[in-house]
């Protein structure tokens, strides 16, 4: 198992949403003090510990996973182009985001509008259930804690 900062796996999660935009899910569930993230397409995918999801720029740390069973969400998450007009009309509450939602994601590319609707993200009360899930989450919360100390942010997680 390849631990990686939170940027580095941004990244691969960005490359491969790109190249393959369709069937993905995010899912955040809190971990006690800390949230862990899933990004995943079909049952393997990313495993994200974040010390907040409050701030722009989070501590953290993930991993590649596999999960026991695929996560179906009724929308997939992905990247949509939303026009300044639906925007306005959604707002004013004479538009429904799930007709947005219903388009295919596109790559970040092939989206040529202003707006960008970007999610949906899954806020759920259980963890996902994936192979090797204590160890992995072990030595996550280990090399969360480990980034957190070496930055001085730690006392406020004890």
């Amino acid at each position: 198992m390849k631990i990686k900062s939170y940027n580095e796996i941004l990244k691969e999660i960005e490359r491969e949403y790109n190249s393959s935009p369709r069937r993905w899910s995010v899912s955040i569930v809190r971990d006690g003090t800390f949230f862990d993230i899933y990004a995943l397409r079909g049952d393997t995918g990313w495993k994200i510990k974040l010390d907040t999801i409050f701030r722009p720029d989070p501590v953290g740390v993930g991993t590649r996973i596999q999960v026991e069973k695929s996560i179906e969400h009724p929308f997939s998450y992905g990247l949509r182009p939303l026009s300044e007009e639906n925007f306005r009309k959604i707002i004013a509450g004479e538009h429904n985001i799930f007709e947005v939602l219903k388009a295919d994601p596109l790559p970040a590319h092939e989206i040529d509008t202003s707006g960008i609707l970007k999610g949906p993200v899954h806020f759920l009360n259980d963890p996902i259930r994936e192979k090797s899930s204590r160890k992995v989450d072990r030595r996550l919360r280990e090399k969360l804690m480990e980034k957190l100390h070496r930055e001085g942010v730690t006392n406020s997680y004890l």
